[in-house]
């Protein structure tokens, strides 16, 4: 059965758009979409040109915020596929001729009336469960899910093309759906961030819904006919959204897993690796009636030789391309995302994942429709699949963290794709002999790349510092440098003795926050800041100084408070210490060094940063900040408001232990850049954002506690110390 789309439906806007296709088919210039490579190319092309949405929007966004965009992502693309197998009756109702009577009419019907179901029933309780989660707002759960019930009732017209092999009206749709990825999406991400991405797909794919998705007259109360349609599709939905699940459970995994900045950087690398896998599935809609009407005319045993060959094309296409990049990998990731620079080796290895998974996801759809127990076998296939790809990724991250989380990523693609070839041949679509051949390249292949990937990881690299003589480990090996040379010294505080504000004539430090708070209700911080000079605290704590000053060393000391001083530290069970210069100095654009001995142990979270003196935040920099334990890491971070949201960078570096000896920080800060420096090494760079370019003031305190660092425990040694030798602040001529 073939029925012609557009006798099928009448209604007035699609009668215009079925007679805007019919015109643009006529013109002989494009003829040449009537043919299968069209589409192909045509879909490789605008997948290509859709990346530069997702190598953009990392840029745009930070990690964390990145993070948030690919789980709205994951929804979208849920979503958009929830069809309930309506694509998938499509292909074996029109591809394969069934006998049953089920028509293009039908199928468009029953998309539009689940459409409605799922706008109504469905998404109201989407958003109010998930708001909050990970960040995500309501505004953007629901803007993303409705764009995406309008994309699924849009591609109705497209599969009923592609099952019915009208392949210039297949192409022509299809690729005008996907064109809402490339540079519709892009402009909604640059002038609305994740909103304005989303709410600009939301209008592309539902004035393609209102134009080519209508089935004419609806029968809407044609219940039983309806139920008995999606009964029939149900399996093969069911099969279909399991491998879909599968192929986005890792980003939902890795956020359980890691926290905010990890699991940033581990979508980052798990998207690139989606672009891959997304355009080989997309490349095989044009393939896929063809090689489906083939296997129905092979005699049994002897296996489709149109599958067998395409499987080795895409393994070659796809393995020496990847062979020839992975010693670039790390240089073209530093260069083009340098907020996601410690992405690196995770990215690196998720990439190797692309190849098996790109495979699975060219063979599943053909599987699915050969099926003729596709509930059975999707249970089969995809429930171990997905207990093993959690089963990996847990391990995987006790031993390595996300990059283990890759490996496991690699691993579980491999074995699920082994399956898909395993479940083929039980179908009769291929046979023993091509089965084995396969398996056997696929496991060589993806062994090969593993180890080659192994080799261009980013390794810890030693190098000795010739003052201190620690070693370090900066993200890519660099040179010994001057990072503040030709720059001249605008603020040096050497700590001879600490000059307080108010307490002489030419004081720098003020012990408490600008405002007056003595410590971060906010971050749910537990540290109490004590101001020393007289008169400033109550009678149990008059007498407590947390800053002691011997052979010009700062020692900025925390401890805990005794059960009688409770009162006077407002309940907080901390006494430290914090000092600030926005009274004395502040600088645009320079940069900050500090040599200091860091503290180890649970809670303790020393910082030296910068905040804005017109008041406000963000901004923010963050020059040094170390959760106590981790001694052996520390963070640079950048605090931005872009487009009326907050964009953030978080940079983890990791180090030799910093609470064992000196260590110089540093930090450059320019216009375009954000350089931070250790012992004279760059370890990590990030763009400098636009809101960022005014004068800003030092703070250096010894936090407890709070919502990153988490509270101290039985080992946390106190009083606790945050020793530092020097502050000098650099300016550019």
């Amino acid at each position: 059965m073939k029925p012609a789309l557009t006798s099928d439906i009448p209604s007035p806007h699609a009668s215009f758009a079925q007679s805007s296709l019919v015109r643009l088919k006529a013109w002989r210039g494009l003829s040449y979409l009537g043919h299968p490579a069209a589409y192909a190319i045509g879909a490789a092309v605008v997948t290509a040109l859709s990346a530069g949405t997702t190598f953009a929007a990392p840029m745009m966004l930070g990690p964390e915020s990145f993070g948030a965009f690919a789980l709205l992502t994951t929804f979208f693309q849920l979503t958009a596929r929830s069809d309930l197998g309506l694509s998938q009756l499509a292909d074996r109702e029109l591809a394969l001729g069934s006998n049953h009577a089920y028509g293009a009419h039908d199928i468009l019907e029953a998309r539009l009336m689940l459409g409605g179901f799922l706008l109504v029933g469905f998404a109201p309780i989407f958003v109010l469960t998930m708001q909050g989660y990970a960040g995500l707002s309501a505004l953007d759960i629901a803007i993303t899910l409705i764009g995406a019930i309008a994309a699924m009732i849009a591609v109705g017209p497209v599969t009923i093309y592609r099952a019915s092999s009208n392949l210039w009206e297949f192409t022509a749709l299809a690729l005008g759906l996907q064109l809402a990825m490339t540079f519709p999406r892009l402009m909604g991400l640059a002038l609305g961030g994740t909103t304005g991405c989303f709410a600009v797909l939301l209008v592309w794919y539902g004035s393609f819904a209102l134009l080519f998705a209508q089935p004419g007259k609806v029968s809407f109360f044609n219940v039983k006919k309806h139920l008995k349609l999606l009964r029939s599709a149900l399996p093969l939905f069911i099969f279909s959204t399991l491998w879909l699940i599968y192929l986005f459970a890792n980003r939902w995994i890795s956020s359980a897993l890691s926290n905010a900045w990890d699991f940033g950087l581990f979508a980052f690398g798990a998207n690139l690796s989606y672009i891959v896998v997304g355009t080989v599935g997309a490349i095989g809609q044009a393939f896929y009636p063809k090689l489906i009407s083939e296997i129905g005319r092979t005699p049994e045993g002897q296996g489709s030789k149109g599958i067998f060959q395409q499987t080795k094309l895409i393994l070659l296409g796809l393995s020496l391309p990847l062979t020839v990049l992975l010693p670039f990998a790390s240089f073209l990731i530093g260069a083009i995302f340098p907020k996601f620079s410690t992405a690196i080796d995770a990215t690196i290895l998720l990439s190797v994942s692309a190849v098996p998974l790109s495979i699975a996801t060219w063979l599943l759809p053909i599987s699915i429709a050969l099926s003729k127990k596709p509930l059975h076998e999707a249970i089969v296939l995809m429930v171990p699949a997905l207990i093993s790809l959690i089963g990996f990724m847990y391990c995987g991250n006790f031993l390595a963290g996300i990059a283990g989380q890759a490996i496991a990523n690699t691993v579980s693609g491999t074995l699920v794709t082994l399956m898909v070839l395993g479940l083929l041949a039980l179908q009769g679509a291929l046979n023993r002999q091509q089965v084995t051949l396969l398996m056997g390249l696929i496991s060589m292949a993806v062994c090969l790349l593993m180890f080659e990937a192994s080799h261009f990881m980013i390794r810890p690299l030693t190098i000795p510092h010739q003052t201190t003589g620690q070693p370090i480990t900066p993200i890519a090996a660099q040179p010994q440098q001057d990072p503040k040379s030709g720059m001249r010294l605008v603020f040096a505080e050497e700590f001879d003795r600490l000059r307080l504000t108010g307490d002489w004539e030419g004081g720098i430090w003020e012990p408490a926050y600008p405002w007056g708070a003595r410590s971060n209700a906010d971050n749910h911080e537990l540290e109490y800041y004590l101001d020393p000079r007289p008169g400033r605290e109550a009678e149990p704590l008059s007498s407590i100084t947390p800053f002691k000053i011997k052979s010009g060393i700062l020692s900025l000391t925390a401890l805990k408070a005794e059960g009688y001083q409770l009162s006077a530290s407002h309940g907080l069970p901390y006494l430290s210490g914090m000092l600030n210069t926005s009274k004395s100095f502040s600088f645009t654009y320079g940069y900050v060094e500090m040599r200091a001995r860091l503290p180890r142990g649970a809670g303790l979270w020393p910082a030296l940063w910068l905040l804005p003196v017109k008041g406000g935040w963000p901004p923010e920099i963050d020059i040094m900040e170390e959760i106590g334990n981790r001694a052996d890491r520390y963070y640079g971070s950048v605090h931005s408001s872009r487009n009326g949201g907050r964009s953030e960078t978080v940079i983890p570096i990791d180090t030799v232990d910093l609470s064992k000896g000196y260590n110089t920080f540093g930090m450059k800060w320019d216009a375009q850049s954000i350089d931070w420096f250790l012992n004279g090494l760059k370890v990590a760079t990030a763009s400098t954002p636009p809101d960022i370019n005014q004068p800003m003031y030092l703070l250096i305190n010894l936090a407890i506690g709070g919502h990153w660092a988490g509270p101290p425990d039985d080992t946390t040694p106190f009083p606790a110390h945050f020793d530092i030798d020097y502050i000098k602040v650099y300016s550019f001529p």
